[in-house]
C-alpha cells in the first residue's frame, strides 16, 4: 500500500451524480501509506432506501447468502452509471393527494404542494392578525401581508410560465427536477416501483405486485423553468427536491420573527423577564431605553420593564429585517426567472428525440440559466453577482425613502446602515452558500440558513455599537435578551465562521493540494509535508483568532472579565454546585460510547474482513512459547467471525439512532439546567462548524477519519458537498430553547426530531397502508404516531415535572399542524418542523 497513491477522482452515485463524491471535499484523500489509505473506501449503498434494502435481504436470504456487507470499492475507480440506470425509482402511485374539493370542471384540487404552501400561509396569515389585533402593530402587520401577497403572486406566475404535465412523463430538460429517488422522502410502503426507459424517451412505471396508471392531474409540474434560483446561480446548485420551497424561503423568517415578537409583549404585559428555572445574571439595560406601550397603558419604568421594552423594539426591528431580507430574495428570484424566460424564448429548440441527446442539445444551445452562466465564465459571473447585489441594495434605500415621503414608510425602524449592513451579507452568504455547499440546499432551505446567518450578525453588530458612546443606540438592539449567554452564542457560531473565512486561504490550498494528483505537482514528493504544514497553519491560526480577536471582543462585551474564568465559576453556579459539571460528564459519556460503537459498526460495514489462521506468514507468526499472542489471535479471529454474522443497520436505522439520542441527552439538560444547556448547544455547534472545516477541507489528519464517519449516515437529502444532517438536526433540537419562547415549547425541538419524526418512520414503515400522496410516500399512519407520540412525551414530561401547566388546547393545534406539514412537506424535516412548530404554538398562546 506505500506505493499506491489515491485521488479525488469523482465517482457518481444514487447520492452524487452529477457532483463531485465526498462532498467535493478533498477530505478522503489519504496521503502516503498506512491505515489512513487503507480505509479510504465508501460504500455502494449510501443512497439505498429502506425498501431497496429489505429487498435485497430478502433475495439475499432466500439464496442462502448469510453476509451483506458490500465489497469495498476504491476511490480511484472511475465507474460512472449509465443514464438509464442513473434514473431514480419512484415511490408507488397513488394517495389521498391530489383530491378534487367539488369543482371538477374548473380544476380547483388539493395537491402535496398546495397543501404545503397553504400550511404556511396560514401560519403566517395567523402572525399577522396576532400582531394587528392584539398589540396594535398594524404598519408590521401590513408589511407582512404585502410580502405575502407578493410571494404568492410570484409563485402563480412562475407556474404559468412553467409546461404542465399531462400523460405519460416525456424526456424534457427538466426531467431530472420531476423525478426522485425514494430517499427524498421517508418511505412508508412495502411496495416498490421501478421506471422503464424506452428507446423514444417516454418513462413507464412498472410494479412487481401492481401496475397503477399516472393519475390524470399530476402533483408537480416537471419543468425546470419551475425552480427559482438567487441571481449568479443555477438549478443544478440545488439539491434535487419536490419542489423548491418557495414559500419557505420567503416567508418562514417573517412567521418566526411574529412569534419572537407575540412573546416579547406577551412578556412585557405579564412583567416576567424569563422563564423559570433559568439561572443567569440579569440583562445589559441602559437607562435611556424607551419604555413600550401596550395599547395605549405605558408600564412602570423598571429595570425589568425597560429589559423587556428593549426586546419587543428590537424584535419589531427582526420583523422588518427579515421582511427586508425577503424582499432581496424575491428581487433575485424575480430577475432570474425573467432571464430564464428570455433565453428560454429566443433559444432554438432541440431537434433530436433521444432523451440524452435533447438534454446535450439543450445545453449547447443555451437554454436555462446554467448554459447562460457557463458561458459568461466565473469572472463574469462574480462581477455580475457583485453589481447586482449593490444595485438592490440601493434599491431598498430607494424604497425606503419613498414610502417614507408618501406616509406608508416600510422598514422604518431601521437605518440606512443597517438596511446596506444587512443586505450586502445576506446576498453575500446566499451567494457562498450555494457556491461551496453545491447540491446541498433548496431555496427554502437555503434563505432560512442565510436569514439566521443575517440575523446573527446584525446582533453581533448591534452588540458591539451598543459598547462604542459615538455610534451607540438609545437601546440595546438584541433580538434575544443580552445576557452573557447571548454574548457566547455571537463569540463561538459567527465567531467560528469568521475563524474559516480569514483562514480560506490555507483550507482553499489544502483542499486544491489533497484532489490534484502527485504526478501533477511541481514537488510530488513533499505533498505529504505541505499538507501537514497547511493543517498545522489553519490550527495555529484557529487558536490565535479564537484566542485574539474571538476572545478579546468576548472579553470586552462581558466589561472585561475573562470569559474562561466566568464559565468556570458559572459552572459552580447550577441548582447544585455538581449539577453541571455532572451534566458534562453525563454528555461526554453518551457522545463517546456512541461513537465509539458506531466507529466499531461501521468499519465492519465498509469493507470485507479477511479471515486467516494465526500462526501462518501472511497474518504474521507467533514465536514458539507466545501464547498471549496466540490467544490474542485467536480472540480476533472469534470476533471477527461474530462480526460477520451480526446484522448491519441500514441508513435511515443509524440516523433515526442520532434523533433517540437527541432525546436522551437533552431532555434531561433542557429540564434540569436550560440556561447551561443554552450554552451547551453554542458550543457544540461551534465545534461542528471546525469538524466540518476539517472534513471539507482535508485537514491533515482528522479529514478522513470524520468524513469517513459522516459519510455512513447520509441519505438522499446529502447529496451535496457539504454534510448538513447533523448541523439541521442540531439547530432544530436548540431553535426553541435558543429563541426563549415558553418553558413547554423549549421541548418541542426534540420532541418533534426525536420522538415525532422517529416514530413516524417506524410506524409507517411497517403499518402504513394509506399515503398522503404519490411524490412524497409519507402515510397517514406514520402522521397519527407523528402527532400521537409527541402529545404522550409531553404529557409524560408534565406528568414528572419538567414543565409547568399549560394550555393544551394550542399545544395539541400547534403539534397537529407540525404533523401536517411534516407529511406534505419536501424540505429537511430537521430545519423546518421545530421552527414552524414554535412559531405557531408562540402565537396561539
Amino acid at each position: 500500500m506505500d506505493n499506491v497513491e489515491y485521488t479525488y477522482d469523482p465517482v457518481e452515485s444514487p447520492l452524487t451524480a452529477g457532483t463531485d463524491v465526498y462532498g467535493a471535499s478533498a477530505s478522503s484523500v489519504p496521503e502516503g501509506s498506512g491505515n489512513e489509505a487503507e480505509n479510504y473506501f465508501v460504500g455502494v449503498r449510501e443512497g439505498e432506501t429502506e425498501v431497496e434494502d429489505e429487498r435485497r435481504r430478502g433475495k439475499r436470504r432466500s439464496s442462502g447468502e448469510v453476509s451483506n456487507v458490500t465489497p469495498p470499492i476504491p476511490v480511484r475507480s472511475t465507474a460512472r452509471r449509465s443514464f438509464a440506470n442513473a434514473l431514480p425509482t419512484p415511490a408507488p402511485r397513488g394517495g389521498l393527494l391530489p383530491a378534487h374539493l367539488g369543482f371538477r370542471r374548473f380544476g380547483l384540487y388539493l395537491t402535496r404542494s398546495r397543501c404545503e404552501d397553504g400550511l404556511v400561509l396560514c401560519a403566517v396569515s395567523l402572525g399577522a392578525w396576532a400582531l394587528a389585533y392584539k398589540w396594535e402593530e398594524r404598519a408590521i402587520a401590513g408589511e407582512i401581508c404585502l410580502l405575502m401577497g407578493f410571494s404568492v403572486f410570484y409563485k402563480v406566475q412562475r407556474a404559468r410560465r412553467s409546461l404542465p404535465s399531462l400523460g405519460p412523463i416525456t424526456s424534457s430538460p427538466g426531467l431530472s427536477s420531476h423525478l426522485q429517488p425514494n430517499g427524498y422522502a421517508r418511505d412508508r410502503s412495502p411496495r416498490v416501483a421501478s421506471l422503464v426507459l424506452h428507446e423514444h424517451g417516454t418513462i413507464t412505471p412498472t410494479s412487481g405486485k401492481r401496475s397503477p396508471t399516472l393519475p390524470t392531474l399530476p402533483e408537480e409540474e416537471p419543468s425546470s423553468s419551475n425552480r427559482g434560483c438567487v441571481w449568479g446561480t443555477d438549478e443544478r446548485q440545488y439539491r434535487e427536491c419536490l419542489d423548491d420551497g418557495v414559500l419557505f424561503a420567503l416567508l418562514l423568517a417573517p412567521l418566526i420573527a411574529s412569534g419572537l415578537l407575540h412573546d416579547a409583549m406577551q412578556r412585557l404585559s405579564s412583567a416576567t423577564l424569563r422563564p423559570r428555572a433559568w439561572r443567569i445574571e440579569d440583562p445589559l439595560v441602559l437607562s435611556t431605553t424607551p419604555i413600550r406601550n401596550l395599547g395605549g397603558i405605558v408600564p412602570e419604568n423598571t429595570e425589568t420593564v425597560r429589559a423587556l421594552s428593549a426586546l419587543a423594539i428590537s424584535r419589531r426591528n427582526l420583523v422588518q429585517l427579515f421582511t427586508l431580507c425577503s424582499f432581496v430574495l424575491l428581487v433575485q428570484l424575480t430577475r432570474s426567472l425573467i432571464l430564464g424566460n428570455r433565453l428560454s424564448m429566443t433559444a432554438p429548440p432541440p431537434s433530436s428525440t433521444g432523451m440524452e441527446r435533447e438534454l446535450s442539445d439543450s445545453a449547447k444551445s443555451g437554454r436555462g440559466l446554467g448554459a447562460y452562466w457557463l458561458k459568461r465564465g466565473e469572472w463574469r459571473r462574480t462581477r455580475s453577482v457583485v453589481l447586482f447585489a449593490f444595485i438592490v441594495t440601493a434599491g431598498c434605500i430607494v424604497v425606503k425613502i419613498a414610502t417614507a415621503y408618501i406616509g406608508r414608510g416600510v422598514w422604518s425602524d431601521m437605518s440606512p446602515s443597517d438596511i446596506i449592513i444587512a443586505t450586502l451579507f445576506y446576498q453575500f452568504s446566499l451567494y457562498v452558500c450555494i457556491r461551496l455547499a453545491r447540491r446541498g440546499f433548496t431555496l427554502g432551505e437555503l434563505a432560512i440558513v442565510c436569514n439566521a446567518a443575517t440575523a446573527l450578525t446584525m446582533e453581533t453588530v448591534n452588540l458591539t455599537r451598543m459598547k462604542i458612546a459615538l455610534i451607540r443606540t438609545p437601546y440595546i438592539k438584541t433580538y434575544r435578551l443580552p445576557t452573557p449567554l447571548l454574548t457566547f452564542q455571537l463569540a463561538l457560531i459567527p465567531g467560528s465562521l469568521l475563524t474559516g473565512f480569514l483562514l480560506s486561504p490555507l483550507l482553499y490550498l489544502s483542499r486544491h493540494l489533497a484532489q490534484r494528483p502527485a504526478h501533477r505537482l511541481r514537488f510530488p514528493d513533499e505533498k505529504a509535508k505541505h499538507r501537514r504544514l497547511l493543517a498545522i497553519g489553519f490550527y495555529a491560526g484557529s487558536l490565535i483568532i479564537c484566542g485574539g480577536l474571538v476572545g478579546t471582543w468576548t472579553r470586552w462585551c462581558l466589561n472585561w472579565r475573562d470569559p474562561v474564568l466566568w464559565v468556570i465559576w458559572w459552572m459552580m453556579d447550577g441548582n447544585r454546585w455538581w449539577t453541571r459539571p455532572a451534566l458534562i460528564g453525563y454528555w461526554a459519556a453518551l457522545a463517546m460510547i456512541s461513537v465509539a460503537g458506531w466507529s466499531r459498526q461501521l468499519n465492519r460495514a465498509r469493507r470485507h474482513r479477511r479471515y486467516v489462521v494465526p500462526d501462518t506468514k501472511e497474518s504474521g507468526a507467533i514465536p514458539p512459547g507466545n501464547e498471549a499472542g496466540r490467544l490474542s489471535g485467536v480472540a480476533t479471529q472469534m470476533m471477527d467471525a461474530a462480526d460477520q454474522r451480526l446484522p448491519t443497520l441500514s441508513v435511515n436505522s443509524r440516523r433515526k439512532f442520532f434523533h433517540a439520542l437527541a432525546v436522551v441527552m437533552f431532555v434531561p439538560g433542557i429540564a434540569i439546567d436550560p440556561a447551561f444547556t443554552h450554552l451547551a448547544f453554542s458550543v457544540a455547534f461551534a465545534a461542528f462548524n471546525f469538524a466540518e472545516f476539517v472534513r471539507y477541507f482535508a485537514l491533515w489528519p482528522f479529514g478522513v477519519s470524520v468524513h469517513l464517519f459522516l459519510n455512513e449516515f447520509l441519505d438522499a437529502k446529502d447529496s451535496g458537498t457539504a454534510i448538513l444532517s447533523h448541523f439541521y438536526l442540531l439547530a432544530g433540537c436548540a431553535s426553541p430553547l435558543w429563541l426563549e419562547g415558553s418553558e413547554v415549547l423549549t421541548f418541542f425541538g426534540v420532541l418533534v426530531l426525536g420522538v415525532g419524526d422517529a416514530l413516524a418512520s417506524i410506524v409507517g414503515k411497517r403499518c402504513g397502508r394509506v399515503r398522503w400522496s404519490s411524490s412524497s410516500g409519507k402515510t397517514v399512519e406514520g402522521s397519527i404516531a407523528f402527532l400521537g407520540s409527541v402529545l404522550v412525551s409531553t404529557m409524560f414530561l408534565w406528568a414528572f415535572g419538567a414543565v409547568k401547566s399549560f394550555n393544551p388546547v394550542p399545544y395539541v393545534v400547534a403539534t397537529t399542524l407540525t404533523a401536517l406539514l411534516e407529511a406534505v412537506s419536501a424540505q429537511n424535516d430537521n430545519l423546518i418542523l421545530p421552527m414552524y412548530g414554535w412559531a405557531v404554538g408562540t402565537l396561539l398562546g
